[in-house]
């Protein structure tokens, strides 16, 4: 993605591939949540723990990956980010690379996890402890092509969309 000297167009084929991520990340949820379902397996409200599945068994698993026809990137898990004076500002939840760009080590999009119940310190915890690490004057996290994803884990029955609202007021 470096050959394009018009900005626009990187800018755009870096959100397209961005957005595909999203879209099979969300898929793996969606399958993670009927496998879980379908098995009766519970997992615990914390977010480590709802990542790790998702990480451990969806993207991290050639054989799903590979059905799901992406194959071609590779997620890292708890990643240490932003250093200075050798020690990390944050932990990424996940590191995302496309392998046609794996040698190009700060060529990656980061998710950020957070679990929203519709409540109001969670809603809190995902713009302080979740957005603001992307944006404001404290910026954790930096980025090669200036766009990552903020991933809610909805951890009870909510009206997302209302959620949303009450998020968005928050900012």
């Amino acid at each position: 993605m470096n050959g394009f000297k018009n900005v626009s167009l990187n800018n755009t084929i870096a959100s397209s591939i961005l957005n595909h991520i999203v879209s099979k990340v969300l898929a793996c949820f969606d399958k993670m949540i009927e496998d879980y379902s379908n098995h009766s397996i519970k997992i615990s409200n914390n977010e480590t723990t709802i990542r790790d599945h998702l990480f451990c068994n969806y993207l991290n698993n050639d054989e799903i990956m590979r059905n799901m026809d992406f194959d071609n990137f590779r997620f890292l898990a708890e990643t240490p980010e932003n250093y200075i004076d050798s020690k990390p500002q944050g932990r990424t939840d996940l590191q995302v690379f496309n392998i046609n760009e794996f040698s190009h080590r700060n060529r990656y999009f980061i998710i950020e996890c957070k679990r929203i119940d519709g409540n109001l310190t969670l809603n809190r915890e995902y713009i302080d402890e979740g957005i603001r690490r992307f944006v404001g004057e404290s910026l954790k996290y930096k980025s090669y092509y200036k766009m990552n994803c903020m991933l809610g884990f909805v951890v009870r029955r909510i009206d997302v969309e209302n959620n949303v609202e009450k998020i968005n007021s928050l900012l």
